[in-house]
């Protein structure tokens, strides 16, 4: 790592008001922290990508696809920031 990856292009006031003009979030919006529950047909995918017992282009496709249903979810409940929930593609 550079040491300019430890620092922030703007002091915290300046991207504080950035993100307010953008997101309009509330004084304490909600959202998760850490993932989400990986159900037994997300282990089951991913255990059949490693294998390689399916494609790349599949494997990213059921990524995609749950990730779309995490969000809905977090939109059905009303949370704030929405999170992918770490379901991201892996790399072999």
């Amino acid at each position: 790592m550079k040491p300019e990856h430890f620092r922030r292009p703007m002091p915290f006031k300046e991207r504080q008001a950035l993100q307010q003009k953008v997101l309009h979030l509330l004084d304490y919006p909600t959202t998760t922290i850490g993932s989400f529950p990986q159900s037994d047909q997300v282990k089951r995918t991913r255990t059949a990508w490693r294998k390689k017992e399916m494609t790349d282009t599949t494997y990213r496709e059921f990524v995609k696809n749950e990730t779309a249903r995490w969000i809905e979810i977090q939109e059905e409940i009303g949370l704030d920031v929405l999170v992918h929930g770490e379901l991201v593609i892996c790399t072999r």
